[in-house]
């Protein structure tokens, strides 16, 4: 559990000022509350994680563009050039 969460659950679980029924509904929200943080946080890492992961195949395919369209201005300056022969 969450180091602040469970120092409240701690707080609440010595309170002697509420009843069992709202010590218990209050304990159960904060770990409810954990919960939820939980995983919240593993989604924000694997998006983080895809993030990452589509940023490199993104470079990697801007890479091959580049690649491919030096390509296609080479060919055609070669064949412009083979017209100019003829």
């Amino acid at each position: 559990m969450n180091q602040n969460f469970s120092k409240i659950a701690d707080f609440i679980e010595r309170s002697e000022n509420l009843s069992h029924e709202e010590n218990f509904s209050l304990v159960k929200a904060i770990k409810d509350a954990d919960s939820e943080m939980a995983i919240i946080a593993f989604k924000l890492d694997r998006t983080e994680k895809v993030k990452r992961t589509t940023a490199i195949l993104l470079e990697e395919t801007i890479e091959e563009l580049e690649q491919k369209r030096k390509v296609v201005e080479e060919t055609n300056l070669a064949l412009r050039n083979n017209r100019l022969l003829f």
